[in-house]
């Protein structure tokens, strides 16, 4: 790594020490800056070691610590009866412990008075630096009046004043400082910087966090216990009302599998149709069937139908639709051609699906009745195996249990029921 120096030469006709003596100007000093010597026949080179040293001319933003190098720069009166130099700016520099040092001097004194002048111009440099040192040394008493705590420096008549006036505006400054600013360790801060965006987000997620559980996962646990609870009591209407508020998206399997149950042994199907289904409802059962039911069960049949679609089920097609049809008829929200609209639409795919349902079970019966026929006599007392037809799911019209329950005679042994009329969701 270089060395930071300066060099300046001098020549003989400039030297106040003859060749032999010169060595005078290198003798080490605390207030003098270590330099090397080199003479020629023309004169000598001096060479400052400016390593760790800064010039008042070049200083930063010392803030309050320009009053305590200023202060301390009356330690150069060492030199006086030794040196002659000069306390510009350029030629005053400091260390880390704000300690002034001559760059460069010459054999012979400086007096007091001269002193005086040259220390005042520069702390007022350094005060107000609006101008120079040249300036205030040699542009007389009226620039210091332009300044206030530069005109009372220059009222002092002696150094010892101009220290205590010095040391003064240090504790005046450091006291305010102190009042209105907090003093902040720039590494800590760096830190700081860096963590504190970090402990933002991990307090926002913690918040976050925290209020999921409080607001949500708690009071949803508690809900789910309280259905578990009300099903295993065979409080079927305990269960819906405890969940009624909880979106289907937000149940686990096995809640939503009670709470399907639950609606389907409370929504008015025909008894065959209802154990039909209560037996296609397994804890293996995929969870649409038992959005299916949820959504008829919370009267939600557009929700009902794109299950249905998604089961690619017919009969559940049919069971939404009728049931999506009762509820438009007792809306009294909608009003008179709407409701019209809606129900010649629904009317429309209710009839097709009532055929195409029809369509299928016809060939199934046919299938029964010939299997009866060709069954031993000696079996025919026995129970027959169930054939897989289209489940006849249909609801009840009131009335019309005994009805329902002499076509379960004619048909016992298959595990069909009629789901082609109309009225088959009454809720």
């Amino acid at each position: 790594m270089d060395k930071n120096t300066k060099t300046i030469t001098v020549s003989n006709g400039e030297a106040r020490l003859p060749k032999g003596k010169r060595d005078y100007l290198i003798y080490s000093d605390t207030n003098l800056i270590p330099c090397s010597m080199e003479e020629s026949d023309d004169g000598y080179t001096l060479e400052f070691d400016l390593d760790l040293l800064t010039s008042v001319a070049e200083r930063k933003d010392l803030g309050l610590d320009k009053f305590r190098l200023l202060s301390n720069c009356r330690k150069l009166t060492d030199l006086c009866s030794r040196y002659e130099f000069s306390l510009s700016p350029d030629n005053v520099y400091f260390d880390s412990n704000l300690i002034p040092k001559v760059l460069m001097r010459d054999y012979g004194e400086v007096s007091e008075e001269d002193f005086l002048k040259g220390y005042k111009a520069l702390i007022a440099s350094v005060l107000n630096e609006q101008y120079t040192f040249e300036d205030y040394y040699n542009g007389g008493e009226d620039l210091y009046k332009k300044d206030k705590t530069v005109n009372a420096v220059n009222s002092k008549e002696s150094i010892d004043e101009i220290q205590s006036e010095l040391m003064a505006r240090y504790d005046e400054q450091k006291a305010k400082l102190d009042e209105e600013y907090v003093y902040i360790n720039k590494a800590k801060e760096k830190r700081l910087r860096i963590l504190f965006p970090i402990v933002c987000v991990l307090l926002v997620l913690s918040i976050l966090g925290l209020s999921y559980l409080c607001f949500f996962k708690i009071p949803l646990d508690k809900k789910l216990i309280s259905a578990d609870n009300a099903f295993l009591n065979g409080d079927y209407i305990a269960v819906q009302t405890t969940l009624a508020d909880v979106d289907v998206d937000q149940l686990p399997y096995m809640s939503k599998y009670i709470l399907a149950v639950s609606y389907l042994k409370s929504v008015d199907l025909d008894q065959d149709s209802k154990q039909y289904e209560l037996a296609q409802l397994t804890t293996k059962t995929e969870e649409t069937r038992f959005d299916f039911w949820i959504h008829i069960g919370r009267l939600q049949y557009e929700e009902a139908i794109d299950d249905a679609q998604r089961l690619n089920s017919d009969r559940h097609l049919f069971y939404a639709y009728v049931g999506y049809k009762k509820y438009v008829e007792n809306n009294l929200d909608l009003n008179g051609e709407e409701k019209e609209n809606l129900l010649s639409e629904l009317d429309g795919k209710i009839e097709a699906l009532r055929n195409k349902l029809v369509e299928l079970q016809a060939p199934a019966e046919e299938e029964t009745a010939e299997t009866e026929e060709t069954v031993p006599e000696e079996t025919t007392s026995e129970e027959t195996e169930p054939v897989e037809t289209v489940p006849e799911e249909t609801v009840a019209e009131e009335g019309s249990s005994e009805g329902s329950e002499a076509e379960g005679e004619d048909t016992e042994g298959s595990d069909s029921t009629d789901p082609t009329q109309e009225d088959s969701i009454n809720e």
